[in-house]
């Protein structure tokens, strides 16, 4: 039991240290779990018209506010409103808003799916549910933590300056 748990600590640990340093999604250091579940999520909806579909119609219901990261959550507005626009989704049409090194790391996330055998209905709908537990998970330690609201303000704060 202890081996296992030391084992599943130190295979966190070397997913963190990967994602370090990342400039094309620096949140996603934070919570691997969250930001692994957001990168399936995104591969599924980049590659499959059924998926977005799904999504748009409310079938699995997805919000920008489920995402964790703020590149996550950007790529799912801009595919979920070239779904919804007239033309309809194009991969292409997402050189428009994303730079090249971002549209890079959509193919790869696209790459990846491609890769795995499963990437039904089930398998989005079951990376979604991960998403939206660990999210309620991090409410509920941020509840806890009596810095947590520190924190927030000073993300706040930053991200307005940053804007400006």
């Amino acid at each position: 039991m202890v081996r296992e748990m030391r084992k599943n600590e130190s295979s966190e640990a070397l997913k963190t240290v990967h994602r370090y340093g990342d400039t094309v999604n620096p949140d996603a250091a934070r919570n691997v779990k969250m930001s692994s579940a957001e990168e399936a999520i995104i591969g599924m909806l980049l590659q499959y018209d059924d998926h977005r579909a799904a999504v748009a119609g409310g079938k699995i219901e997805l919000t920008p506010e489920d995402f964790f990261t703020e590149f996550g959550r950007r790529v799912f507005v801009a595919v979920m409103e070239l779904e919804s626009s007239e033309g309809g989704f194009s991969f292409s049409l997402l050189g428009e808003n994303f730079n090249p090194d971002e549209m890079g790391r959509m193919h790869k996330y696209v790459i990846d799916r491609k890769e795995l055998s499963q990437n039904t209905l089930d398998v989005l709908r079951e990376s979604v549910n991960t998403l939206k537990k660990e999210r309620l998970s991090q409410a509920d330690r941020s509840a806890d933590d009596p810095f947590a609201a520190l924190r927030r303000k000073r993300e706040a704060l930053k991200k307005k300056k940053d804007g400006q």
